[in-house]
């Protein structure tokens, strides 16, 4: 039989991993807030995508996209690519490859949300793919505040639909997405 020498991480290792793996589950939340938030304010995957709106995309990437990466990055960014110093030029490319990227992101996490509420209404009506079959993917309650959230975002959807609602909708719309930015949203 064999021996396996068996090394431990140092308590710094584990603080760092335990860290990151803290990090990760508050930026997945981020995502789904930020997610809920964009749907709520009535942006859908396919107004981001390609053959979606060129003005949203471009709203997108310089109000959103653009302001997240460091100054000086903004500066390689922005500058004309004449203007930038030659040892400069690979890391102004791949930055500008990272706004398409980022943009395509945030796409994917529209459309994934978009999808599992589709999925979930089909569930709850008893129809679509899988209805009435056990999914071996576990499932997990929801928390009071998701529903909260989800019942703010079907409000919205009803809203959005009516034709001559007797009320200022576009006030009672920005007051909701109020409450919704409120409530967390995992």
């Amino acid at each position: 039989m064999r021996t396996i020498d068996v090394k431990f991480p140092t308590d710094e290792t584990v603080r760092i991993g335990t860290d990151t793996l803290r990090s990760e589950e508050a930026v997945n939340r981020k995502w789904v807030r930020f997610t809920d938030m964009l749907r709520a304010d009535g942006v859908t995957s396919a107004m981001l995508g390609k053959e979606g709106s060129q003005e949203l995309r471009d709203f997108v990437r310089n109000s959103i996209i653009i302001p997240s990466f460091k100054k000086e990055i903004v500066v390689l960014i922005e500058k004309d690519i004449n203007d930038v110093p030659e040892n400069m030029k690979e890391a102004r490319r791949k930055a500008r490859m990272q706004i398409g990227s980022k943009l395509g992101k945030i796409e994917k996490h529209l459309r994934d949300a978009e999808e599992a509420e589709k999925k979930a209404a089909a569930a709850a009506a008893g129809e679509g793919e899988g209805a009435g079959e056990t999914d071996s993917t576990p499932q997990t309650s929801k928390t009071d505040a998701q529903r909260l959230q989800k019942m703010l975002d079907d409000i919205l959807a009803k809203i959005g639909k009516m034709e001559k609602p007797a009320f200022d909708a576009v006030a009672v719309c920005n007051h909701l997405k109020k409450c919704k930015g409120i409530i967390p949203s995992v």
